[in-house]
């Protein structure tokens, strides 16, 4: 993140910063491919923009992760989980640590300190 912040011209704390989601984002890719070298990293888009940020599949499994400043589901996110009913969900957020079940699949909320 260091040289994105180079290029960029910009080193201010991610709370000042109007590019936060981008570099939330960057930061959980790369924390998923550092951490799950088999896993295959996708990402979901409808035709009418709702999006997921990132699909991974690890062993057959379709895990969601969502990055989100506030732990709130996407409209993509529940579009997702009530067609493909996916077992696990996981949103990347700035503050909440909880768990929550919908049907049969559990959201887990983590903060991006947890990573």
């Amino acid at each position: 993140m260091g040289f994105r912040n180079f290029i960029v011209g910009d080193f201010r704390g991610i709370e000042y910063r109007s590019d936060k989601g981008v570099v939330y984002e960057n930061f959980v890719l790369n924390e998923l491919k550092a951490s799950l070298d088999d896993a295959e990293i996708k990402y979901w888009r409808t035709k009418d923009k709702k999006e997921v940020d990132f699909i991974v599949e690890i062993s057959r499994e379709i895990v969601l992760v969502e990055v989100k400043a506030k732990p709130e589901l996407s409209r993509g996110v529940l579009e997702f989980m009530e067609k493909y009913k996916p077992k696990r969900v996981l949103v990347v957020n700035e503050e909440s640590f909880e768990v929550e079940k919908r049907g049969k699949t559990v959201i887990l909320y983590v903060p991006f300190v947890y990573l």
